[in-house]
């Protein structure tokens, strides 16, 4: 069936499983990208006006938003030393053109490494690590080794 979801009056969301498509208010689309907030009531109908996206594309924002939650598939306390891989080359810039995120990307797709490795070697922040992963994660394209 079907999922609806609302960040408040407006913003809203309906995701289409059977068809792998989300119709979702420009506002909630925001929300959910740039300050990484998830809904929190049920959903009423998106506005005529609501974005068209593909399921894939809301999936990965809403991995980059459960950052700071515990890591899909992964141990909360050694989820660090963990060796993680890529499921392969396969392109990145249809869900980020962060440039951090295109390079922990391709030092996966080198060789699988911990999660300590990957910070150390792309020079990022935990949280834009965390984003990374659990929003590759969620899509598919890393796995725990």
């Amino acid at each position: 069936p079907a999922l609806s979801a609302s960040w408040g009056p407006g913003e809203n969301v309906m995701v289409d499983f059977r068809r792998g498509q989300v119709h979702i208010d420009a506002s909630a689309w925001e929300r959910l990208c740039v300050r990484h907030e998830l809904p929190g009531r049920p959903g009423e109908p998106v506005s005529h006006t609501a974005l068209n996206l593909d399921l894939d594309r809301v999936v990965w924002a809403t991995g980059a938003a459960c950052a700071m939650r515990p890591l899909l598939g992964a141990d909360p306390q050694r989820w660090r030393h963990q060796r993680i891989k890529a499921a392969g080359r396969t392109s990145l810039r249809r869900y980020s053109l962060k440039p951090s995120h295109l390079a922990m990307a391709e030092l996966l797709v080198q060789r699988s490494m911990t999660p300590l490795e990957l910070m150390q070697r792309s020079r990022v922040a935990e949280s834009d690590l965390r984003a990374f992963l659990q929003a590759s994660l969620f899509v598919g394209l890393t796995y725990w080794a």
